[in-house]
């Protein structure tokens, strides 16, 4: 009933946006702005969350939050683990992983600290991730900091850094040489990132309780910044769409081709196709956030390279905002993102075989890689 309600006051938006938005306003950085949508969400959630825990009791399941992770391990096709490389390495990762796992891991196919594990295994009490030695990390999620090169002894911003997993990527890839300024305005989230950062042994990591959007580019703090990490909120489409692909599949009992079925259809291409014109507004005002993320980090005076991502499977969110950058930045372009990795991206730009799409068939969640550089000779 609480989900029926919720719909009715969100009328005019997808399903997938209705529930992507509660996702985030339940679990994640909240829902920006304060329209239809953030207001229905508002009003219902107490009613959602009482609904989700009667739903956790009638499945023996001890909080809704545990519900919904169950939820969604159900949906995945793979667990994914990564490697800390501040408490360990890859061989001994992967020695344990024989010990305890034998037959049932692998080496990722193209990320060298990252390994894959069946759907559902259950690692939260394992030792590898008590002791900080590896963290449970999806695949796509692994890109940016992948992305970023060999940035040992930069200085590197992490603009919207919580719950920190990317942060503490960066950190465990530059083996805590240099320093990554870690943000997030939200008290809550900060304290998160914290503790994550905290958990994984990344001591390069200088945590900031504030807006990046706050900082001025004449701070001598910032003057030597050259890198950055720029995942800002987003609508989550890719989350969703995985799950919803995942759910019609397991009832179809079919496989859908790749780049096939409408699901991906709706999210992916530069028309976005099926959505109201509310649902639209909220997506431009999304991508108007993103646009003024990346604008300022390329602002700085020293900034070298900056990767922009999302878990959107928004053309709005993602190749459009990159096109506005690039014509609001000339002494800026895109570097070939992820070279091996073979889905790119999508619309009438020269330059979309540079960005990086994943799906749900690629076996991670909705994704998007954008790498910025600064043009040689340019300052």
């Amino acid at each position: 009933a609480s989900a029926s309600h919720l719909y009715d006051m969100a009328k005019g938006f997808s399903k997938m946006m209705v529930l992507a938005s509660l996702y985030d306003h339940l679990f994640g950085r909240g829902v920006k702005g304060g329209g239809r949508l953030k207001r229905a969400l508002v009003e219902k959630k107490e009613a959602c969350v009482k609904w989700l825990e009667a739903k956790a009791k009638e499945k023996g399941v001890a909080s809704f939050t545990e519900l919904v992770k169950k939820g969604w391990d159900r949906q995945r096709p793979d667990r994914y683990v990564r490697v800390n490389l501040l408490r360990s390495n890859p061989a001994e990762i992967e020695a344990v992983l024989e010990r305890d796992f034998a037959g049932k891991w692998r080496k990722d196919d193209l990320l060298p600290d990252l390994f894959v594990l069946p759907s559902g295994t259950d690692l939260h009490s394992h030792e590898m991730v008590v002791e900080g030695k590896v963290r449970m990390q999806d695949k796509a999620s692994c890109f940016p900091a992948h992305a970023i090169g060999d940035v040992r002894g930069w200085t590197v911003f992490d603009a919207c850094a919580a719950p920190g997993n990317k942060t503490t990527h960066l950190a465990s890839r530059m083996h805590n040489e240099g320093k990554v300024i870690a943000f997030d305005k939200d008290k809550e989230r900060y304290t998160l990132l914290k503790r994550t950062v905290a958990e994984m042994g990344a001591s390069c990591v200088e945590c900031v309780w504030s807006s990046f959007l706050d900082t001025g580019h004449d701070d001598e703090r910032y003057l030597d910044v050259r890198g950055a990490i720029l995942d800002p909120s987003c609508s989550g489409s890719g989350i969703v769409t995985r799950v919803a692909m995942e759910g019609e599949r397991a009832k179809s009992g079919r496989r859908q081709g790749q780049g096939k079925g409408e699901d991906v259809k709706e999210g992916g291409g530069g028309e976005e196709k099926g959505m109201s014109a509310e649902e639209e507004k909220r997506l431009r005002s999304l991508a108007d956030f993103q646009f003024a993320i990346v604008h300022h980090a390329l602002s700085f005076p020293s900034m070298q390279r900056a990767v922009y991502s999302t878990c959107s499977v928004h053309s709005v969110e993602n190749e459009q905002v990159v096109a506005r950058v690039l014509d609001a930045h000339p002494d800026f372009e895109l570097a070939h993102a992820i070279p091996e990795w073979r889905r790119r991206g999508e619309g009438p730009w020269l330059w979309r075989e540079k960005v990086v799409r994943a799906l749900p068939e690629d076996g991670t969640i909705g994704f998007f890689v954008a790498v910025f550089q600064r043009k040689e000779g340019e300052k």
